[in-house]
Parts: C-alpha cells; structure tokens; sequence
C-alpha cells in the first residue's frame, strides 16, 4: 500500500520533528547568525549573578523550550544592550 505525501504534509511531519527535538535536546531555534547562551553564560557577560538573570530575564532577549523543565537560553549579542535599556 503506497501513502502518497504532499508538500504541506512532508513540512508539516518535519516541524513536528523538529518540536519533538528541541524539547528532548533543550536547545534553542537558532540561525547562523544568533548566538545563544546559558543563564550562566549571560551571568558572566553582564557580570551579575545567575540569580539576577533570572530575576530580569524578562527584561534580556531570552528563548525557552516547550516544556517546564526547559533551560532558557540568552541571545548573547542583545545580553549588554537589553541589560542597559531595562
């Protein structure tokens, strides 16, 4: 039995793999030109604590998986900029 697939179906199951990808890795969508770190990471750029990242992450451009337990990771070339403008 031959299952004939369309283009919007093909996409549509490889997004679907994609999600499922993301939550299990934890790792942000990123382009080529994006740069991404840990609240670790952020912490040691702006010269703050982890803690205090946290408390302002809403203030810093952030990314977070789909899930509760997902890390949230911080696009490191807006870290100072955003920091400053908050």
């Amino acid at each position: 039995m031959a299952v004939r697939l369309y283009k919007d179906d093909i996409e549509a199951i490889a997004k679907r793999v994609v999600e499922l990808l993301l939550e299990q890795k934890e790792v942000p969508i990123v382009n080529d030109d994006d740069d991404w770190v840990s609240a670790e990471e952020a912490a040691k750029i702006l010269n703050i604590s982890r803690g205090r990242v946290y408390q302002i992450k809403n203030h810093l451009t952030h990314r977070k998986g789909n899930t509760p337990q997902s890390r949230v990771f911080f696009k490191k070339s807006r870290l100072r900029e955003d920091y400053l403008n908050m």
